[in-house]
Protein backbone atom coordinates (compact mmCIF):
# COMPACT_ATOMS: atom_id res chain seq x y z
CA UNK A 1 0.00 0.00 0.00
CA UNK A 2 1.46 3.33 -1.10
CA UNK A 3 0.91 6.32 1.14
CA UNK A 4 0.96 9.70 -0.56
CA UNK A 5 1.19 13.03 1.28
CA UNK A 6 0.31 16.33 -0.30
CA UNK A 7 -0.46 19.91 0.72
CA UNK A 8 -4.05 21.03 0.34
CA UNK A 9 -3.92 24.75 1.13
CA UNK A 10 -7.38 26.25 0.80
CA UNK A 11 -9.03 22.80 0.83
CA UNK A 12 -8.05 22.27 4.47
CA UNK A 13 -11.46 23.22 5.92
CA UNK A 14 -13.15 20.75 3.58
CA UNK A 15 -11.03 17.88 4.85
CA UNK A 16 -11.30 19.11 8.43
CA UNK A 17 -15.03 18.52 8.27
CA UNK A 18 -14.50 15.12 6.57
CA UNK A 19 -15.54 14.44 2.98
CA UNK A 20 -19.22 13.45 3.09
CA UNK A 21 -18.57 9.88 2.07
CA UNK A 22 -21.51 7.45 2.23
CA UNK A 23 -22.35 6.41 5.76
CA UNK A 24 -21.86 2.86 6.91
CA UNK A 25 -23.17 1.90 10.31
CA UNK A 26 -23.81 5.55 11.11
CA UNK A 27 -20.20 6.63 10.64
CA UNK A 28 -18.62 8.75 7.93
CA UNK A 29 -15.76 6.84 6.35
CA UNK A 30 -12.62 8.33 4.84
CA UNK A 31 -9.24 6.75 4.23
CA UNK A 32 -7.44 10.06 4.62
CA UNK A 33 -5.39 11.05 7.65
CA UNK A 34 -4.67 14.71 8.34
CA UNK A 35 -1.64 16.53 9.67
CA UNK A 36 -2.82 19.63 11.57
CA UNK A 37 -0.70 22.74 12.14
CA UNK A 38 -2.10 25.73 14.04
CA UNK A 39 -5.61 24.51 13.53
CA UNK A 40 -5.15 24.00 9.76
CA UNK A 41 -4.78 20.81 7.82
CA UNK A 42 -1.63 21.13 5.73
CA UNK A 43 -1.03 17.54 4.72
CA UNK A 44 -3.17 14.60 3.72
CA UNK A 45 -2.10 10.98 3.63
CA UNK A 46 -4.24 8.93 1.26
CA UNK A 47 -4.06 5.17 0.88
CA UNK A 48 -3.68 4.25 -2.76
CA UNK A 49 -3.47 0.87 -4.39
CA UNK A 50 -2.53 -0.15 -7.94
CA UNK A 51 -4.02 1.85 -10.79
CA UNK A 52 -7.33 0.56 -12.08
CA UNK A 53 -8.77 0.22 -15.57
CA UNK A 54 -11.89 2.22 -16.43
CA UNK A 55 -13.68 -1.10 -16.96
CA UNK A 56 -12.85 -2.23 -13.42
CA UNK A 57 -14.30 1.03 -12.09
CA UNK A 58 -17.39 0.76 -14.31
CA UNK A 59 -17.92 -2.87 -13.29
CA UNK A 60 -17.74 -1.87 -9.64
CA UNK A 61 -20.44 0.77 -10.14
CA UNK A 62 -22.53 -1.84 -11.98
CA UNK A 63 -21.99 -4.58 -9.38
CA UNK A 64 -22.93 -2.25 -6.52
CA UNK A 65 -25.75 -0.25 -8.11
CA UNK A 66 -26.69 -1.83 -11.45
CA UNK A 67 -29.59 -3.72 -9.87
CA UNK A 68 -31.52 -0.44 -9.82
CA UNK A 69 -31.69 -0.62 -13.62
CA UNK A 70 -30.53 2.96 -14.15
CA UNK A 71 -26.93 2.49 -15.32
CA UNK A 72 -26.38 2.82 -19.05
CA UNK A 73 -23.14 2.97 -20.97
CA UNK A 74 -23.29 6.77 -21.14
CA UNK A 75 -24.05 7.06 -17.44
CA UNK A 76 -21.24 4.81 -16.29
CA UNK A 77 -18.80 6.65 -18.57
CA UNK A 78 -19.64 9.87 -16.75
CA UNK A 79 -19.56 8.22 -13.32
CA UNK A 80 -16.04 6.99 -14.07
CA UNK A 81 -15.08 10.50 -15.17
CA UNK A 82 -16.41 12.01 -11.95
CA UNK A 83 -14.51 9.41 -9.91
CA UNK A 84 -11.37 10.31 -11.87
CA UNK A 85 -11.91 14.01 -11.23
CA UNK A 86 -12.70 13.82 -7.54
CA UNK A 87 -9.67 11.63 -6.95
CA UNK A 88 -7.42 14.17 -8.69
CA UNK A 89 -8.81 16.90 -6.45
CA UNK A 90 -6.94 15.30 -3.53
CA UNK A 91 -4.16 13.25 -5.09
CA UNK A 92 -1.96 14.45 -7.98
CA UNK A 93 -1.51 10.89 -9.21
CA UNK A 94 -4.49 9.47 -11.17
CA UNK A 95 -5.88 6.15 -9.98
CA UNK A 96 -6.99 5.15 -13.48
CA UNK A 97 -4.81 3.63 -16.19
CA UNK A 98 -5.99 6.05 -18.89
CA UNK A 99 -7.32 9.57 -19.31
CA UNK A 100 -10.78 10.44 -20.61
CA UNK A 101 -10.99 11.75 -24.15
CA UNK A 102 -13.00 14.71 -25.46
CA UNK A 103 -15.98 13.22 -27.33
CA UNK A 104 -19.21 14.78 -28.55
CA UNK A 105 -21.24 13.74 -25.51
CA UNK A 106 -18.60 14.58 -22.94
CA UNK A 107 -15.56 12.80 -21.50
CA UNK A 108 -15.24 9.19 -22.66
CA UNK A 109 -12.72 6.48 -21.80
CA UNK A 110 -11.78 4.82 -25.08
CA UNK A 111 -11.23 1.33 -23.71
CA UNK A 112 -14.52 1.50 -21.81
CA UNK A 113 -16.35 2.50 -24.98
CA UNK A 114 -14.89 -0.52 -26.74
CA UNK A 115 -16.05 -2.79 -23.90
CA UNK A 116 -19.56 -1.43 -23.32
CA UNK A 117 -20.81 0.26 -26.49
CA UNK A 118 -22.60 -2.92 -27.60
CA UNK A 119 -25.14 -2.26 -24.83
CA UNK A 120 -26.37 0.82 -26.68
CA UNK A 121 -28.75 2.78 -24.46
CA UNK A 122 -29.97 -0.29 -22.57
CA UNK A 123 -29.50 -0.61 -18.82
CA UNK A 124 -26.40 -2.57 -17.79
CA UNK A 125 -27.12 -4.78 -14.79
CA UNK A 126 -24.18 -7.19 -14.81
CA UNK A 127 -20.42 -6.50 -14.84
CA UNK A 128 -18.68 -6.95 -18.18
CA UNK A 129 -16.13 -9.72 -18.67
CA UNK A 130 -12.90 -9.28 -20.56
CA UNK A 131 -12.25 -13.00 -20.97
CA UNK A 132 -15.07 -15.53 -21.11
CA UNK A 133 -13.42 -17.85 -18.58
CA UNK A 134 -12.38 -15.12 -16.13
CA UNK A 135 -14.42 -13.07 -13.66
CA UNK A 136 -15.16 -9.45 -14.60
CA UNK A 137 -12.49 -7.03 -13.35
CA UNK A 138 -13.63 -5.10 -10.29
CA UNK A 139 -12.10 -2.99 -7.54
CA UNK A 140 -11.48 -4.21 -4.01
CA UNK A 141 -9.28 -1.39 -2.68
CA UNK A 142 -11.20 0.19 0.26
CA UNK A 143 -10.19 3.76 -0.61
CA UNK A 144 -11.40 3.36 -4.17
CA UNK A 145 -14.63 1.73 -3.01
CA UNK A 146 -15.31 4.67 -0.71
CA UNK A 147 -14.78 6.99 -3.67
CA UNK A 148 -17.15 5.00 -5.88
CA UNK A 149 -19.85 4.99 -3.21
CA UNK A 150 -19.43 8.74 -2.70
CA UNK A 151 -19.64 9.48 -6.43
CA UNK A 152 -22.79 7.37 -6.71
CA UNK A 153 -24.32 9.12 -3.72
CA UNK A 154 -23.67 12.48 -5.40
CA UNK A 155 -24.51 11.67 -9.04
CA UNK A 156 -26.34 8.34 -9.18
CA UNK A 157 -29.83 9.81 -9.28
CA UNK A 158 -29.12 11.51 -12.62
CA UNK A 159 -29.49 10.04 -16.10
CA UNK A 160 -26.60 9.64 -18.49
CA UNK A 161 -27.83 12.59 -20.56
CA UNK A 162 -28.03 14.81 -17.49
CA UNK A 163 -24.52 13.84 -16.45
CA UNK A 164 -23.35 14.51 -20.00
CA UNK A 165 -24.88 17.97 -19.82
CA UNK A 166 -23.04 18.56 -16.54
CA UNK A 167 -19.72 17.80 -18.22
CA UNK A 168 -20.58 20.27 -21.03
CA UNK A 169 -21.30 23.20 -18.72
CA UNK A 170 -19.26 26.41 -19.12
CA UNK A 171 -16.01 26.23 -17.18
CA UNK A 172 -15.76 22.44 -17.19
CA UNK A 173 -12.60 20.78 -18.53
CA UNK A 174 -14.49 19.37 -21.55
CA UNK A 175 -15.97 22.76 -22.42
CA UNK A 176 -12.66 24.57 -22.01
CA UNK A 177 -10.87 22.18 -24.36
CA UNK A 178 -13.73 22.29 -26.87
CA UNK A 179 -13.69 26.09 -26.91
CA UNK A 180 -9.90 26.23 -27.27
CA UNK A 181 -10.26 23.97 -30.31
CA UNK A 182 -13.25 25.94 -31.67
CA UNK A 183 -15.31 22.78 -31.12
CA UNK A 184 -13.16 20.93 -33.67
CA UNK A 185 -11.37 18.64 -31.22
CA UNK A 186 -8.89 16.18 -32.74
CA UNK A 187 -9.82 12.53 -32.42
CA UNK A 188 -8.53 10.79 -29.26
CA UNK A 189 -7.73 14.15 -27.61
CA UNK A 190 -7.25 13.51 -23.89
CA UNK A 191 -8.39 15.81 -21.11
CA UNK A 192 -5.23 17.01 -19.33
CA UNK A 193 -4.99 15.89 -15.72
CA UNK A 194 -4.14 19.41 -14.60
CA UNK A 195 -7.34 20.82 -16.12
CA UNK A 196 -9.46 18.15 -14.45
CA UNK A 197 -7.63 18.54 -11.15
CA UNK A 198 -8.09 22.32 -11.11
CA UNK A 199 -11.81 22.06 -11.82
CA UNK A 200 -12.53 19.48 -9.13
CA UNK A 201 -10.38 21.28 -6.58
CA UNK A 202 -12.70 24.25 -7.09
CA UNK A 203 -15.72 21.94 -6.75
CA UNK A 204 -14.31 20.57 -3.49
CA UNK A 205 -13.64 24.05 -2.17
CA UNK A 206 -17.27 24.96 -2.88
CA UNK A 207 -18.35 22.07 -0.64
CA UNK A 208 -16.52 23.47 2.39
CA UNK A 209 -18.74 24.30 5.35
CA UNK A 210 -19.59 27.96 5.75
Amino acid sequence: MLVVCRRLGDLSRFWASCIPLPRRGGRCYTRAKASVTNGRIDRISMSRGPKQSPLAVANTFIARFGGQGTITHMKVQKLCYFAHGWWLAFDPEPFLTERPQVWKFGPVFGSLYAALSHHGSRAITQPEKVQFNEPPPQIDNPAYLDLIDWVWNRYGQHSGLTLSDMTHAPGTPWRNVAERCNFQVPKHYELPDEDVKKFFEAEAKALQPV
